[in-house]
């Protein structure tokens, strides 16, 4: 039985946060496997975001294609309204338990997203949302592009503060 193309965007979109080897990128588990809140707020000298802050912003972007598309709850903005909303800040770097709590609420938001995917037909994924005009398809298309370019950040922050082991995925 063949795979709706909504479907397959649902695979692809999970794989990039599945545990899993053998993909083309290195996933959001193992990409933030085993770091500390320290290491996950430190922010290099003339580079604008840390790991945390690229978390937040991962969460963000995903959970508001979710509220645009099934009005779940809106995602929570920068609370300096001179910073971009869609950039939250890191939390601090002793509070252990926030880092894990931002974590926990990305992996939320792109479960959230996921399912929807796995529960739109063809005919969906290829319309706009009520109150859109861009079909979810390329909206879709978009945020995995998104969410692998700063995965890709990801890891090379962790590189520069050299708290990545090589990865062998494929």
């Amino acid at each position: 039985m063949s795979q709706t193309n909504a479907k397959r965007l649902a695979e692809h979109l999970d794989s990039l946060f599945a545990r899993e080897t053998g993909n083309w990128h290195v996933p959001a588990t193992l990409a933030l496997d085993g770091l500390d809140a320290r290491r996950a707020a430190w922010r290099p000298e003339g580079l604008s975001h840390s790991v945390w802050d690229l978390v937040n912003h991962l969460r963000y972007e995903n959970q508001s294609v979710l509220h645009r598309w099934t009005g779940a709850p809106a995602p929570t903005p920068a609370p300096d309204p001179t910073e971009t909303p869609n950039w939250p800040p890191a939390g601090d770097p002793d509070d252990a338990a926030a880092w894990q709590e931002a974590q926990e609420r990305l992996w939320a938001a792109h479960r959230g997203l996921v399912a929807y995917l796995r529960g739109v037909d063809d005919a969906d994924l290829d319309s706009p949302p009520p109150g859109g005009s861009r079909p979810r398809r390329k909206t879709v298309e978009g945020i995995i592009g998104h969410n692998s370019y700063h995965l890709g950040q990801i890891v090379f922050l962790r590189r520069l503060q050299d708290s990545w082991q090589i990865w062998q995925g494929y």
